[in-house]
């Protein structure tokens, strides 16, 4: 009994590491997936409609966020050494729901010109920095918090929750496609969208 009963915490403990290192990262993919999922339907809302590069302009943006990553990692890394890596987590997901909660209100093209394309690049930036810092804490979390023979089980949940972001991404959309139409995800479907990824990093960080 009183091994059953010390091994309990243990086990809640373990999976509390687990919830906390693998729910912030897979909220961070679904955010991150939830740009290049609707891509080719909030396009026209940051760049000229009449232009037939403003997809690519869009994807090119999305590429910055790899280009990017590098630095996060190293920022973060820094943070964690400083703050801890709790701290240095909570501030990668906040980073990356404000980016969220940005696509959710900035104004289009047709109201503020130019801006909306600005923006969506500020936002790019900030999220491939916030997925750089996030990914190499949650990676080192898990890692370092499995026990002996579990460190690779442990380790694995960050894998999964990146298929399960874009999963989740995924879904979205169908959910969409299944109850409006693509005019109607162009002009509010996405930002929709944006807001439950800006809802589940509230999420995650409670």
């Amino acid at each position: 009994m009183n091994r059953t009963e010390s091994a309990s915490p243990d086990r809640r403990t373990q999976v509390r590491v687990i919830l906390a290192g693998s729910i912030p990262n897979l909220v961070q993919w679904f955010n991150l997936y939830l740009y290049a999922t609707f891509a080719p339907y909030f396009r026209t809302e940051f760049f000229d409609p009449a232009s037939t590069n403003s997809l690519v302009y869009v994807y090119g943006l999305f590429a910055l966020t790899f280009v990017v990553r590098p630095l996060g990692s190293w920022l973060f890394g820094r943070l964690a050494d400083v703050r801890g890596r709790q701290f240095a987590l909570v501030a990668a997901v906040t980073l990356m729901l404000a980016g969220s909660v940005a696509l959710a209100l900035t104004p289009t093209v047709h109201d503020i010109g130019a801006w909306a394309a600005v923006i969506l690049a500020v936002v790019s930036i900030v999220q491939g920095i916030a997925t750089g810092g996030e990914y190499a804490a949650a990676t080192v979390l898990l890692s370092e918090s499995g026990t002996r023979g579990h460190r690779g089980f442990f380790a694995s949940f960050q894998a999964a929750t990146i298929v399960g972001g874009l999963v989740l991404a995924q879904g979205c959309l169908l959910v969409l496609l299944a109850s409006t139409d693509r005019v109607s995800i162009s002009e509010w479907g996405f930002r929709l969208a944006f807001a439950a990824g800006g809802a589940a990093g509230l999420a995650s960080l409670w």
